[in-house]
């Protein structure tokens, strides 16, 4: 009853009677772990970055299939809430699950560049400029960046040509 209220009054945007009927159905039903996701998402949704953490946290002890995207999203709400340490260590944790995640490795390094550690920011946007070779020209115009803050202009010159020869109509990589 309290999920079919909780979806009513999602669908009607009153997020917050969605919470509180969400809620009720946790307390009720505790072994259904997508209750603990949708909560997760309403929170988010509604910018409040702290709660959604918990019921992502509380998610993910349930150790769903999707557990590394799961991490990449607890990642998120934590950095959206000004947490970067432990936004930190939730990509981190993202990374050893799926080492080959695109999301992970990119706010990863945007923590490691705003702290100013960027020969680790360009470790990681590297990685995806070889695997994730079309994903985002951004990749190569941050990363160009990030070369030139540590000195190295001839690297910034050569991921700024690969990215031109992948990226022909992006004028920020010009």
């Amino acid at each position: 009853r309290e999920e079919l209220w909780a979806l009513f009054h999602e669908m009607s945007g009153d997020r917050g009677e969605a919470i509180e009927s969400y809620g009720r159905a946790v307390s009720l039903d505790p072994g259904r772990s997508d209750y603990l996701q949708e909560l997760a998402t309403l929170f988010a949704l509604s910018r409040q970055w702290d709660d959604a953490a918990v019921w992502m946290e509380r998610y993910i002890q349930t150790e769903p299939d999707a557990v590394s995207s799961s991490w990449e999203l607890l990642g998120e709400y934590l950095r959206a809430g000004d947490r970067e340490a432990e936004a930190e260590a939730a990509f981190e944790q993202a990374l050893g699950l799926e080492p080959y995640s695109y999301l992970a490795r990119l706010r990863l390094a945007e923590v490691f560049e705003g702290r100013g550690a960027f020969d680790a920011a360009i470790e990681l946007l590297e990685f995806l400029s070889v695997y994730a070779v079309d994903r985002d020209a951004e990749i190569y115009t941050r990363l160009a960046y990030l070369y030139t803050q540590v000195g190295e202009v001839s690297q910034a010159q050569r991921v700024l040509d690969k990215g031109r020869r992948i990226f022909p109509t992006d004028t920020n990589i010009y």
